[in-house]
């Protein structure tokens, strides 16, 4: 089993213990999660590199089955879409054309199915000066039934010393 800091494996770890209570010892390996949390970055440097780099980085890493990204673009998308990897993934709350920049929160189809209504992650604001959000999905992995308990994953950015103008 992957050792999880702090919060998360103690709570993984008393599911784990009450799960094995009721059904026995598992006799099949734990399955695994992969998260990836990434700060894109939305300044213009060397932008279309760092955008399909981030694109080898997901290959590298085996595609994660969540991905919790914050300061993306819709110009980011624009390079992204490009590549083979984004349709691998559900992208359930897609920004306004408005916001400059923003979270995102994606999902391998193939590994991972939204418990929210609709496949709809929730974006709940924030009180922030910088319009600040978070951005929720309740899942699980696809096909583990009760072996593996229910997800809610969240990504948020925080907000800047120096606000919006700097």
């Amino acid at each position: 089993m992957q050792v999880l800091p702090g919060w998360a494996a103690q709570r993984h770890t008393a599911w784990l213990a009450q799960h094995q209570q009721q059904t026995g010892p598992a006799t099949t390996a734990t399955p695994e999660l992969s998260i990836l949390s990434y700060n894109v970055w939305f300044e213009p440097v060397a932008f279309e590199q760092r955008m399909e780099g981030f694109g080898r980085l997901l290959q590298s890493l085996g595609h994660p089955d969540i991905l919790l990204l914050q300061e993306v673009t819709h110009n980011a998308l624009l390079v992204w879409n490009r590549a083979d990897w984004p349709s691998r993934y559900q992208w359930p709350a897609m920004p306004s054309p408005d916001m400059a920049y923003f979270t995102l929160l994606a999902y391998r189809k193939d590994r991972v199915v939204a418990d929210s209504p609709g496949d709809y992650a929730q974006r709940q604001p924030l009180q922030s000066i910088m319009g600040r959000d978070v951005l929720s999905l309740r899942c699980r992995l696809k096909d583990q039934g009760s072996s593996w308990p229910p997800l809610l994953v969240a990504v948020s950015h925080l907000e800047s010393p120096t606000g919006r103008d700097k």
